[in-house]
């Protein structure tokens, strides 16, 4: 069953693996490029829908 947690997770990866190479040019940039910026948006998502969870609407 798909989850909401498993579509951030695939949208996570699609985003930075297209976002990547359009950054940075060398290899070890990409790597930790590729590492922040999927971290900024599965724990950023995760963080924000946690700071939200707690207003009604």
């Amino acid at each position: 069953m798909i989850n909401h947690i498993s579509l951030l997770l695939v949208f996570a990866i699609l985003v930075t693996a297209v976002l990547t190479p359009l950054q940075k040019q060398d290899r070890h940039e990409q790597i930790v490029y590729a590492i922040k910026l999927f971290c900024g948006l599965f724990f950023g998502a995760i963080a924000a829908g946690w700071l939200m969870y707690p207003f009604p609407f």
